[in-house]
C-alpha cells in the first residue's frame, strides 16, 4: 500500500499545494487528502480535476492565506466551515476544498461521511503522504467489490441528498449498492423535500451528464424517489 500511496506524490508538484502544506506544518496543523479523489485514484479513474482537504482549523490555515494571481478563496459553507480555493485554468484542477475536521480524530471524520468508498484519507505534508491508507469504514475492500454501502445508518438522515449522490454513485461507477444501504436511500425520499432545490437540481444534473443517465434514472424510480422531486 505504501508503495501505491507513493503515486499521490505529483500532487506536491502543485505550487498551490506545496505553499498550504508549508503554512500547515508551520501552524501545527495536519492536512488529510480526503474524497473523490482518492476513491478514483484506487479505481484508476481520470481524476475529475478536484481536490478535498481535511484539517482542523481551515479558518487559521487559509483566513489570510496568501494567494498567487489567478487563484481565489472564499468561506463557501460557513456551517460546516468549508473554503474554496479555485485554481487558474492552466492548473490541472479547477478547485480545491478545505473542509473543517468532524469528531476529534480523523477517524471519527470518516466514519461521519456519506458512503465507505468515499471516507478514505491519507496524510500529507510536503514530504509526501505520511503514513498508511486511513480506511475505518472499510472503503478499500467495498471499492475492489464493486459495493456502494453506507457509512453508517444515520447517514442518509445527516444528509437525505446522499440518497440522490448514491444513485450518481451506482449510475457513474457501475456499483451495487448493499441491501440495507439501498433501504435507508429509499427511505430518504421524505427528508428530500428539505433539501435546497439547487442542491438537488446540480445531483440531478451530474447523474444526467454521468456515463449512464438511464441507470441513474432508472434507480431514482426504483427507490421511489421521482414523485419527491417535483
Amino acid at each position: 500500500m505504501a508503495e501505491t500511496l507513493r503515486g499521490l506524490a505529483p500532487l506536491l508538484r502543485l505550487p498551490l499545494m506545496a505553499r498550504l502544506l508549508k503554512r500547515a506544518g508551520g501552524g501545527g496543523q495536519r492536512v488529510y487528502l480526503t474524497g473523490g479523489y482518492l476513491r478514483d485514484f484506487f479505481l484508476r479513474r481520470r481524476p475529475k480535476g478536484e481536490l478535498d482537504l481535511t484539517v482542523a482549523d481551515p479558518s487559521a490555515l487559509l483566513g489570510d492565506f496568501p494567494l498567487a494571481p489567478g487563484e481565489s478563496a472564499f468561506l463557501m459553507d460557513a456551517g460546516r466551515e468549508t473554503w474554496r480555493i479555485v485554481l487558474p485554468p492552466v492548473t490541472p484542477f479547477r478547485f480545491l476544498d478545505v473542509t473543517r475536521l468532524r469528531g476529534a480524530t480523523i477517524d471519527e471524520d470518516l466514519r461521519l461521511r456519506d458512503f465507505t468508498v468515499n471516507a478514505l484519507a491519507v496524510e500529507i505534508s510536503t514530504a509526501g503522504p505520511a503514513g498508511p491508507l486511513l480506511d475505518p469504514a472499510g472503503g478499500r475492500e467495498d471499492l475492489d467489490a464493486g459495493i456502494l454501502r453506507a457509512c453508517h445508518p444515520g447517514a442518509m438522515k445527516d444528509d437525505p441528498l446522499r440518497a440522490l449522490r448514491g444513485v450518481r454513485f451506482l449510475a457513474g461507477l457501475g456499483f451495487t449498492a448493499d441491501g440495507d444501504t439501498f433501504a435507508h436511500m429509499g427511505k430518504a425520499g421524505g427528508d428530500l423535500q428539505g433539501v435546497s432545490g439547487e442542491r438537488i437540481r446540480d445531483e440531478l444534473f451530474q447523474i444526467l451528464g454521468g456515463p449512464a443517465p438511464d441507470r441513474g434514472l432508472w434507480t431514482i424510480g426504483e427507490l421511489g424517489l421521482l414523485r419527491f422531486l417535483g
